[in-house]
């Protein structure tokens, strides 16, 4: 991971793509993508799974010891992106 990150930040991904029950997510400075688990993201946005990659969204980070690191409170980074 290239760029440090502050937990309870927001912070700007994207979603490339679907594998199985998980999104691949782009995390700006991290050298590989984080994978979340799909439902989370629908759960919080309400998109169909379909339409999440291509898609930006802003997330809370935070990274703990028992949790290591977690996204929360997906929401569309352009709401009126179509």
């Amino acid at each position: 991971m290239g760029v440090t990150m502050i937990s309870g930040s927001e912070v700007r991904v994207r979603c490339l793509l679907l594998f199985g029950d998980l999104a691949e997510l782009q995390v700006p400075g991290w050298d590989e993508p984080a994978r979340w688990p799909t439902a989370a993201i629908t759960a919080d946005t309400g998109l169909d799974a379909g339409a999440l990659p291509g898609r930006e969204f802003v997330v809370t980070y935070r990274e703990t010891l028992d949790e290591g690191r977690t996204f929360s409170q997906f929401r569309l980074a352009d709401p009126h992106q179509p």
